[in-house]
């Protein structure tokens, strides 16, 4: 689903309709930082592994983006004896969450899906504030090692089935000032995503 569509939060609700008639749990999802908004980065390891590494990726991030090292999330990955690395800042994982929240999603993590090339497997900036409260009692996360890969539209749910899920999942009445909220939320971030800032 585009981020360019005239009516955002119509479009998010009509998707997590169609999620909760597949299936009664909760929207339990991962988040997909757009690239726009990830620092990548590639050098040559040197063999370094370890704290050395760790301190190569911080020595290479250090001033490659407009945030302070302990401001940013990131992971790096191997290939070749070259280092990919992506970084994404924390104020944006947190801009994420709210906006999944806001629309009745129940994110736990923050992923990437980079373009060929730019990393191996799936990049993982960690957990979400609120991972916990939407995970089962005792259940862990653990993170996937290939990234995200769309295979095409969900099958539809059977009706009776989707009568059932629709009776159990019924929204609740949204007043006026969540709409606003919610409308305001989806501007702010169809902006972002027009000017390309790339937070890493």
């Amino acid at each position: 689903m585009s981020l360019e569509v005239e009516d955002l939060p119509a479009e998010l609700t009509a998707l997590r309709e169609r999620a909760q008639a597949l299936t009664a749990s909760p929207m339990i999802c991962k988040l997909l930082i757009p690239d726009a908004q990830i620092k990548y980065l590639t050098f040559d390891g040197q063999g370094a592994t370890g704290e050395a590494l760790e301190q190569a990726v911080r020595t290479h991030l250090d001033g490659a983006t407009p945030y302070a090292l302990d401001d940013l999330a990131y992971d790096w990955s191997f290939e070749a004896g070259q280092v990919h690395v992506a970084a994404v800042a924390h104020e944006t994982l947190a801009e994420a969450e709210d906006f999944a929240t806001l629309h009745g999603f129940a994110p736990v993590s923050f992923v990437a899906r980079p373009a060929q090339g730019r990393f191996v497997g799936e990049p993982w900036f960690g957990e979400t504030a609120q991972a916990a409260r939407h995970l089962p009692e005792g259940e862990t996360l653990e993170r996937d090692t290939a990234p995200v890969r769309i295979i095409g539209p969900a099958p539809p749910a059977r009706r009776h089935e989707r009568d059932s899920r629709r009776r159990r999942n019924a929204p609740r009445r949204r007043n006026s000032a969540r709409t606003r909220n919610a409308r305001r939320s989806a501007s702010a971030f169809r902006r972002r995503q027009r000017t390309g800032d790339r937070r890493g």
